[in-house]
């Protein structure tokens, strides 16, 4: 049950704190809510634009997915309201509730325009992630994907960490994606990059770059949904039943511990080893 917080609001409960042995998650680690400007794009936008935190929670319980990183385009603004819904939901015994694992975070533009995922750990909020997006130097609008931080991808990178949370570029091989964005040798510092262990993929069949297949790189695939839509819960199913999981594998835990022994000690640690045990994508992102 969600706790309250010095800070003000409620803090969410560890994701793994009934963690018992081995098992699979639904997770989806991008997604979007009405606090991005280009939520529901299409013709049904503004229709689309006025679900409720409630409604949107409710989608992915129905979809039965357990983990959500709120992403949405260089704001955090939804994130109190998601938080604040969910506690209601549970309050209240709602009949379609199930246990869903909010984790806050943010889509940042880069200098450049390539998308970097941050995900925060669930004891975070709305005030973290804008405190986020000042350390790197964002000063735009606020839910818009074309509004860019003055900070480079690299810094970006850096940013999300130091703050605590964990960088994932987004859809890697697709629009905004920094495979597609950054070419050659300036793809060199994100690549050397001790701080990234995942990306996002689309289509985890396609080449990775030179420079990353001669570092024999093997970063964690994740998929997000990138949903700018809560689709209803049919549709929401099928993108779940998509979210291609693998269990969490301990004996490739304990050698990233053995290698990263600050990762005991790391704040947000728990993700960090979900990620960095997350195998390789079967199938095609979701667009």
């Amino acid at each position: 049950m969600a706790q309250p917080s010095e800070r003000g609001g409620v803090v969410m409960p560890s994701p793994l704190q009934d963690y018992h042995g081995a098992r699979w998650w639904k997770f989806d680690f991008h997604t979007h809510t009405p606090a991005s400007a280009d939520y529901g794009k299409g013709p049904n936008q503004e229709l689309l634009r006025q679900i409720s935190p409630d409604d949107w929670l409710l989608a992915y319980m129905r979809a039965e997915v357990d983990c959500v990183a709120v992403t949405d385009h260089n704001s955090g603004d939804w994130i109190e309201r998601l938080i604040a819904a969910l506690a209601s939901l549970e309050a209240d015994k709602h009949p379609d509730f199930r246990p869903l694992r909010l984790f806050p975070g943010v889509e940042i533009t880069a200098n450049g325009g390539v998308h970097i995922l941050a995900i925060l750990d669930c004891s975070k909020n709305a005030a973290d992630v804008a405190q986020l997006l000042g350390a790197v130097k964002f000063y735009g609008t606020r839910g818009a994907s074309d509004s860019a931080a003055n900070a480079s991808v690299i810094e970006v990178v850096e940013g999300i960490v130091h703050a605590g949370g964990i960088a994932i570029p987004a859809h890697v091989d697709g629009p905004a994606g920094a495979f597609e964005l950054v070419k050659g040798n300036t793809l060199q510092p994100l690549i050397d990059s001790p701080h990234l262990f995942a990306i996002e993929v689309c289509d985890s069949s396609k080449p990775k770059p030179e420079i990353y297949r001669q570092r024999k790189l093997d970063w964690a695939e994740v998929l997000g949904s990138d949903s700018h839509h809560a689709a209803g819960a049919a549709e929401l199913e099928q993108v779940a039943e998509r979210l291609v999981l693998t269990p969490v594998d301990f004996r490739r835990h304990a050698r990233r511990v053995a290698l990263q022994p600050d990762l005991l000690h790391a704040p947000f640690s728990r993700l960090g080893w979900i990620l960095g045990a997350w195998g390789r994508r079967l199938h095609q992102g979701i667009r």
